[in-house]
């Protein structure tokens, strides 16, 4: 199995983005025969980030694709069961693009569902004592 797991470098008054420093840990000590897991950072920037995960899909050929992001006065971790086709933020990117509903995929679906196993993740963290919900 590959499983493809991104995050993101820092950005706006976030001098370090907690999603880089969880990839740079997990790449340094993740040790698995059964999988292969690909990591990298992102560029924050929505069509660099966009373009390059993209890319990394069509070359890597994962089995599952997990993102992690930050979202400001979140203090727990929140698995997304949405991910909607457009680029909307009201704070720009690293090169100041800051786009309002713009879409991602013209031709895609208005919204993509999570096929990951969220229920299971939640409760797995939850065990461990984590904060954890579904959005």
């Amino acid at each position: 199995m590959k499983i493809l797991l991104t995050g993101f470098n820092q950005f706006s008054t976030l001098s370090v983005n907690p999603s880089e420093s969880i990839i740079q840990q997990i790449a340094q000590s993740y040790r698995n025969q059964e999988v292969n897991l690909v990591t990298e950072v992102l560029p924050t920037e929505f069509v660099r980030a966009g373009n390059r995960i993209c890319e990394l899909i069509r070359t890597q050929v994962p089995d599952a694709v997990i993102a992690l992001g930050v979202a400001r006065g979140i203090n727990y971790v929140r698995f997304e069961r949405m991910a909607l086709n457009i680029d909307d933020s009201e704070a720009p990117d690293n090169v100041g693009d800051a786009p309002s509903v713009r879409i991602i995929q013209p031709r895609g679906p208005v919204a993509y569902r999570s096929t990951l196993p969220l229920r299971k993740f939640m409760d797995a963290l939850k065990s461990r004592g984590l904060p954890v919900e579904i959005s």
